[in-house]
């Protein structure tokens, strides 16, 4: 091989590489803009709180009417729940007290109204600046 063919063959493999590195900077930008978007899939578990019935004190068990224990219809004999935060901007539902669910007026748990059984709501309470 000539030196003058070298030279051309190293313009041929050079042209290569520009769009190679291109398409390798494009993906490495749409990957970083993807994880921002799902930031809430990448939480740390300390966004993570357990929540204890109020309704059977975190025994899990309650009294029918009959005076036997059966299992809590509100954390399903668990006696608490794990609530996890997605955004920043979430806090515990005021109705259910983030368990997802309350005793309606029939005497029955119901799925919350309010946090549609989520245990958090998403506050746009914003502070004012002083």
């Amino acid at each position: 091989m000539t030196a003058k063919q070298r030279r051309r063959n190293a313009f041929r493999n050079a042209a290569y590489v520009a769009p190679v590195f291109l398409l390798a900077a494009v993906a490495v930008i749409m990957q970083y803009r993807w994880v921002q978007r799902n930031r809430y899939k990448f939480a740390s578990p300390t966004r993570t709180q357990i929540i204890r019935c109020d309704y059977c004190g975190g025994s899990g068990e309650v009294r029918t009417p009959e005076g036997k224990l059966g299992p809590c219809p509100i954390c399903f004999g668990s006696g608490s729940r794990i609530v996890r935060r997605y955004y920043e901007e979430d806090r515990l539902c005021p109705v259910c007290g983030g368990m997802g669910r309350i005793i309606g007026t029939n005497g029955r748990a119901i799925t919350c109204p309010r946090c549609g059984g989520r245990g958090m709501i998403r506050s746009s309470i914003t502070k004012r600046k002083r």
